[in-house]
């Protein structure tokens, strides 16, 4: 049996998602977590850390002793407006290949500063891939009806 790209890209999302559930995380608002995966071998994990203010993606490349040029971020739900411009530069210098999430956060979708985001990080160079997977979009159904919010990912 092989195992097609798209089977790896939900393997790793998958993955994020149980960094994501773990139980210190569960008090966060919208609980995240990262993956930093390079020809197939997990770097390094992250998730976001009230204690620090850290992000799931910057801790992630923050706790790697490797090299990250080429290789592939998956986060659990990509969140880039509320980061300031040193966050971007910091994911655009890492010269990773590709940023892939799993949730793409409803009250953002029409944010100028998350567009504006996505937009530097492509024109970095870093493809940025938005994989809808069930157990994602489940799992922060609960954050989204909180908050009042349709679903239009």
């Amino acid at each position: 049996m092989s195992c097609n790209y798209i089977d790896l890209e939900m393997y790793y999302l998958q993955k994020c998602l149980v960094i994501a559930k773990t139980p210190c995380q569960n008090y966060i608002p919208q609980p995240r977590g990262a993956i930093l995966v390079q020809q197939a071998e997990i770097l390094a994990t992250g998730f976001d850390n009230p204690a620090t203010g850290e992000y799931a993606e910057l801790m992630t490349l923050n706790k790697t002793r490797k090299n990250t040029v080429g290789a592939n971020l998956y986060v659990s739900m990509f969140f880039s407006s509320v980061w300031d411009e040193s966050h971007i530069d910091q994911l655009i210098n890492s010269k990773i290949q590709t940023l892939v999430y799993g949730y793409n956060n409803p009250r953002l979708i029409d944010n100028k500063d998350y567009q504006q985001n996505l937009r530097r990080l492509e024109a970095a160079g870093i493809k940025c891939i938005y994989l809808r997977i069930p157990e994602i979009l489940t799992f922060y159904a609960p954050y989204r009806f909180a908050e009042g919010i349709q679903d239009r990912t």
